[in-house]
């Protein structure tokens, strides 16, 4: 374990009561470690868009009686330059569905894909979640045999 280092911060007294309660709600009520679960969150994030190929999940709730929803999906996974690995499809309700994304790509690329995504009428909901992977566990591109 690394030595500690003593840190001071100012903050608003409304954004204190806030870190505070935040903190209450977590299983250890320990004030630093989730101040460093933060910054380690942020930090992993900002390397994840440095990287030349990551994985990550999109998912996304959709209306299945839009009109043309589910060309419009096929199309848009298709020809997007990041590569849909795996795509469930789930049922939610009679009109809501509910699918999930793992893709591969560039940053950029899996951006463009849940950007288009977010423009399709019909969709409700998308959330992107990236794949924080260790420096030694870059994603490997396995050609289709």
């Amino acid at each position: 374990m690394s030595e500690l280092v003593r840190l001071s911060l100012s903050l608003e007294q409304d954004l204190f009561a806030q870190l505070e309660t935040a903190v209450a709600d977590m299983p250890n009520g320990n004030r630093s470690e989730f101040i460093r679960s933060l910054l380690r969150n942020h930090l992993a994030a900002h390397d994840w868009h440095q990287q030349s190929t990551v994985v990550a999940t999109i998912s996304f709730t959709f209306d299945h009686h839009a009109p043309h929803i589910n060309d419009r999906l096929v199309a848009l996974q298709h020809d997007s330059a990041a590569e849909v690995m795996v795509s469930t499809h789930l049922h939610i309700s009679h009109h809501l569905c509910l699918e999930l994304l793992v893709v591969r790509g560039t940053p950029k690329d899996i951006a463009h894909l849940e950007a288009g995504l977010r423009q399709l009428r019909g969709i409700h909901h998308v959330s992107l979640s990236p794949a924080i992977l260790g420096q030694d566990d870059a994603p490997h591109h396995h050609p289709q045999e």
